[in-house]
């Protein structure tokens, strides 16, 4: 409200609705594939744990990327099903998704990364990046950017409590992957 009134909450609302819609994809495919990857885990089936790795990770990958793509190339349609029709929210919008949709692009792997060491019964790791994408990250971001960059810090917000929250993905997965085998 401070850095843009209603115009501003409406915005990042709207921005958020998209984010569901897209990220519910990752997570639904990532909650799909947990049963399967726990089964294998279970079985002692190494070799299909790995390959099944390596296919959800190519999958999330392709789909972040493609999702980002969309976001970009058809953000107007997109994010006008959500607006009231004010021009000056859809170009506040508009400018925001611009920033904000890269957060589409590592998303997928912190849900996917989530969802694995779920499924490998590591609920404490699981469990960090989950707290730390949503809680720690997430909410630490949007209190803090908008200081130093003023409404595109709450653009940004969600772009860089990703990108750190992957960074933490990928370390406890090279961390962990002598310990489940799956690489």
């Amino acid at each position: 409200m401070r850095l843009a009134g209603e115009t501003g909450v409406a915005a990042i609302t709207i921005m958020q609705y998209v984010n569901f819609v897209f990220v519910a994809v990752l997570i639904g495919f990532s909650m799909g594939s947990a049963p399967v990857i726990g089964f294998h885990y279970g079985a002692g089936n190494i070799d299909e744990l790995k390959n099944l790795f390596k296919k959800c990770l190519g999958i999330v990958l392709s789909v972040s990327v493609a999702m980002f793509i969309i976001s970009e190339v058809f953000s107007k349609p997109i994010l006008r099903a959500f607006s009231s029709g004010s021009a000056v929210l859809e170009q506040m919008t508009f400018s925001g998704f611009r920033i904000f949709a890269l957060s589409f692009i590592v998303s997928g792997i912190n849900i996917f990364a989530s969802s694995f060491f779920t499924a490998l019964c590591n609920g404490k790791a699981s469990a960090a990046i989950s707290f730390l994408r949503s809680l720690v990250l997430g909410a630490g971001m949007i209190m803090m950017l908008p200081f130093v960059f003023g409404i595109e810090g709450v653009w940004m917000a969600p772009v860089v409590s990703e990108f750190f929250t992957m960074v933490f993905s990928v370390y406890l997965l090279k961390k962990h992957k002598k310990e489940y085998g799956y690489t």
